[in-house]
C-alpha cells in the first residue's frame, strides 16, 4: 500500500496548519466529500456527502459532519473540532490527532489517547452518491464505547441554512431518512438529542467576504462498544441512489485507485497522486468537472485539460467518448462553455478551437483514424462558422484573415472574470491566443482532411493567409513579444478610429510559440522575443496574468468577491500556463526541468494530492481559488509524466 500523504503531530496539532490542508473524495457523478486534515469545517462546502444533480450544475450539502466521542473507562473524549460564532473552538478534538494520511486516495485520521488508537477513514462509492465512514479500534487495553452524532442539512452547497423550523426525519432500518433526501445508517441508532447546532462558523468564507455562519441539525446518535481490532461503519447515501452501498468502500476505492496507476503506467509517487487527482475530475458521461468545490462542467477547462486528464492517464476509450460528445454539443460552431441552472452559455470563443487541438492530440496518441472520419464534419462546421460569422461577433476578418470577436458585457476568452456583468478584461478585438489556436487549428484541419481522404485545399489556403496575417499584425515593433490583442476596443464601439493594439504583458502570447506558429523561425532561439517578454510573469508555480510593472497589476488575490475578481487576471498566477511556458523553453533551447520540485511541494500544501486554481502574484505566492482545479492538475500531470518518461 502506497502512503501518499502523511502529517504528524507538528501539523495535526497546529490548527492553523492542519485546517488549511484539504482532502477530497469524489463519487464519479459530480458529488463529493470534502474537508480538512484537522477535521474542522472551514467552508460552507465542507461535508461528508455533497450530492450532485444529473448535469453537475447544482450540488446539495447533505451530511455535514459526524461528531465523534469516545468513552474510555467511562470518561468521554470528544474527537471532533468545530468553530462557532465569535471564533470559539469547541470541541478541540484535533489535539488528540496523532496522524493524518492519505493512502490510495483514502483520507485517514489516527487519534491517540493514552493506550488507545482509533483510526477513522472516509470513502465514497464510485458511481453512486454514497459515503462510508469507518471507525477501527486499532489498539486499546479494553473495549471502548463510541458515540457518533450526525450533523445534517439539505441545502444548495453555495448557500447557507438556518434553523427556522424542524426538519422531517423518518426512521429507517438502522438509521433515518432526512427530509426525504438522504439516508444515514449505522449501529445503535437512537433518536435522542435532536436539535439545531446554531452558529457554526466558516473562517474561509469570512475571509472571502461571504456569509460565514449557519445552523446544522443533530439527528440523533449512533452508539457501539468496540473491542480492540474491531471496525464499525456508518453510511450515508442520496435517496435517488437507491439501495445502500456495500460495506468497506475504502478497500473497493483503493483497488480502483491502484488500477488507475497501472493503467496510466505511472512512475513516481507524485505522478500517481496526480493520476488520482485526474480521476476526481472525470465524471459519468464522460464529462469533466472544472474544479472542486464550486465549479461544474466547463467545456473550455475540460478541453484544455484533455491531454493531461485522458491521454497522460491512458483513458483513451473514455476520452474518445468525451470528444464525440463535445462534437454533438456544437451549435453554430460554438460549445456551451458552462451551464447555469438549465441555461447553456455559449460564451466561449476558444472552446471549439481547443476541441480541434484535443481531437488531434488524441489521434497522435492512439492513431484512431476512425475518430477523425467521424468528427470531421463537426470540425469543418467550426471552421465554416468562424469564417462566415457566428454569435458574439466571432468572425474572420477578410483583411488580415484573423479572428475577431467581442460583444457588450461579454468576456469570451479564458480571462472571463466579470463584476456586476462587466468584464474585468474584455479583450475584445483579435486576441493573440485565439488566433494562435485558429491558425494551428487550420493546419490540423488540413492534415485531418488529408488523412480522411478529403480535399484540404480550403483549410490550407486559410492557414497560409492566417499565418501571414498573424506575422504581420501581432509582433510588437517597439518592444519584445507580441500584442495581447490587436484591433482592441472597449464597449460596443469597434470603429477603426477606436481600435488600438493592446501591448499588455500577458502570458497569452505563449500559445503562439507552443502551438508551433514560429517553428519556421526557431533558429532565432527566441523568435520575436516572446520568452524575454513573458520573463516578468514567471514564478516557480506558474505565470502571472499581468506584469508587475503594469500599473493595473494586483499582487494579492484575496478579500471579498469584488476584490478577488478584480485581481483574477490582473497579476494572479495560474499554474496551468506552465505547460506552454515549458514548451516555449524547449523550443528555444532553454533549460526546462525547473518547476517540478515546487509543484511536488505544493500538492502537500493546499488541495492535498492536487493542484490549486491560482496563486497570488506576489511572493510567497500563497495558493488561492479552487483548491482542486482540473486544468492545473492536468498540466502538472502532463509535466510529471513526461519527466518520468525522460521527455523532460
Amino acid at each position: 500500500m502506497t502512503r501518499e500523504i502523511l502529517f504528524g503531530r507538528q501539523i495535526c496539532g497546529n490548527l492553523e496548519e492542519s485546517s488549511v490542508r484539504e482532502w477530497l473524495c469524489t463519487d464519479g457523478l459530480g458529488g463529493f466529500a470534502f474537508g480538512t486534515a484537522a477535521g474542522l469545517r472551514t467552508r460552507r462546502y465542507h461535508g461528508l456527502l455533497i450530492v450532485s444533480d444529473t448535469d453537475a450544475s447544482t450540488r446539495n450539502l447533505a451530511l455535514a459532519a459526524l461528531d465523534l466521542t469516545v468513552k474510555i473507562n467511562g470518561t468521554p473524549f470528544q474527537l471532533s473540532t468545530h468553530e462557532w460564532t465569535g471564533g470559539i473552538i469547541s470541541p478541540a478534538g484535533y489535539i488528540h490527532l496523532e496522524q493524518f494520511e492519505i493512502k490510495e486516495g483514502i483520507p485517514t485520521w489516527h487519534f491517540n489517547i493514552g493506550e488507545m488508537t482509533l483510526t477513522v477513514e472516509v470513502a465514497m462509492d464510485y458511481g453512486s452518491s454514497a459515503v462510508e465512514v469507518s471507525y477501527c479500534l486499532q489498539h486499546s487495553p479494553g473495549p471502548v464505547e463510541i458515540e457518533v452524532k450526525p450533523l445534517c442539512t439539505w441545502r444548495n452547497a453555495d448557500q447557507e441554512r438556518f434553523g427556522t423550523k424542524e426538519p422531517q426525519i423518518d426512521k429507517y432500518d438502522g438509521g433515518f431518512l432526512f427530509e426525504n433526501a438522504f439516508f444515514v445508517e449505522g449501529p445503535g441508532y437512537l433518536q435522542n438529542g435532536l436539535g439545531w447546532y446554531n452558529g457554526v462558523y466558516y473562517r474561509v468564507e469570512a475571509n472571502r467576504g461571504l456569509p460565514p455562519t449557519e445552523d446544522l441539525f443533530c439527528a440523533g446518535s449512533f452508539n457501539q462498544l468496540l473491542s480492540p481490532g474491531e471496525t464499525t461503519y456508518l453510511r450515508a447515501w442520496a435517496k435517488e441512489t437507491g439501495n445502500k452501498p456495500e460495506q468497506n468502500l475504502a478497500d473497493k476505492s483503493r483497488r480502483r485507485r491502484t488500477g488507475l496507476y497501472v493503467q496510466a503506467k505511472a512512475g513516481s509517487d507524485p505522478t500517481k497522486l496526480l493520476c488520482g487527482a485526474a480521476d476526481q475530475f472525470i465524471i459519468k458521461g464522460p464529462n469533466v468537472i472544472a474544479g472542486y468545490p464550486w465549479f461544474g462542467v466547463w467545456s473550455r477547462d475540460a478541453l484544455i485539460s484533455y491531454s493531461g486528464l485522458f491521454l497522460a492517464t491512458r483513458r483513451f476509450t473514455e476520452g474518445r467518448a468525451f470528444l464525440k460528445q463535445m462534437c454533438e454539443e456544437l451549435n453554430d460552431g460554438l460549445l456551451p462553455n458552462t451551464t447555469i441552472g438549465r441555461d447553456r452559455m455559449y460564451n466561449s470563443v476558444d472552446a471549439p478551437l481547443w476541441l480541434i487541438q484535443a481531437i488531434f492530440a488524441h489521434y497522435k496518441a492512439t492513431r484512431d483514424k476512425d475518430l477523425l472520419n467521424e468528427v470531421l464534419p463537426s470540425l469543418t462546421d467550426i471552421v465554416t462558422s468562424y469564417t462566415n460569422g457566428t454569435q458574439y461577433n466571432i468572425k474572420l476578418d477578410q483583411s488580415d484573415f484573423l479572428i475577431a470577436c467581442g460583444a457588450e458585457n461579454t468576456a469570451l476568452t479564458w480571462m472571463d472574470a466579470r463584476i456586476n456583468d462587466i468584464p474585468v478584461t474584455m479583450r475584445a478585438g483579435k486576441p493573440v491566443e485565439i488566433n494562435a489556436l485558429w491558425i494551428s487549428g487550420l493546419q490540423i484541419m488540413e492534415t485531418v482532411a488529408s488523412l480522411c481522404g478529403q480535399s484540404n485545399a480550403s483549410f490550407g489556403s486559410l492557414y497560409k493567409k492566417g499565418l501571414q496575417g498573424f506575422m504581420k499584425r501581432f509582433p510588437n515593433s517597439e518592444k519584445p513579444g507580441l500584442y495581447d490583442v490587436v484591433d482592441s476596443f472597449t464597449g460596443t464601439d469597434r470603429t477603426a478610429s477606436t481600435q488600438t493594439n493592446d501591448d499588455s504583458c500577458r502570458p497569452n502570447q505563449l500559445l503562439a510559440l507552443a502551438l508551433g506558429l514560429f517553428d519556421a523561425h526557431i533558429g532565432t532561439k527566441d523568435p520575436y522575443g516572446i520568452m524575454r517578454s513573458v520573463a516578468p510573469l514567471v514564478t516557480h508555480l506558474g505565470l502571472r496574468t499581468l506584469s508587475p510593472a503594469d500599473a493595473r497589476y494586483m499582487g494579492r488575490h484575496r478579500g471579498n468577491q469584488y476584490q478577488r475578481d478584480t485581481a483574477y487576471h490582473q497579476g494572479t498566477v495560474w499554474p496551468y500556463l506552465l505547460e506552454y511556458y515549458i514548451t516555449g523553453l524547449q523550443k528555444t533551447g532553454r533549460p526546462y526541468n525547473l518547476f517540478r520540485e515546487s509543484l511536488e511541494s505544493h500538492i502537500f500544501d493546499y488541495g492535498l494530492g492536487s493542484v490549486s486554481e491560482t496563486f497570488e502574484g506576489d511572493a510567497p505566492h500563497a495558493a488561492t481559488g479552487c483548491p482542486f482545479q482540473a486544468w492545473s492538475a492536468a498540466a502538472c500531470l502532463k509535466i510529471f509524466a513526461e519527466t518520468d518518461a525522460g521527455k523532460l
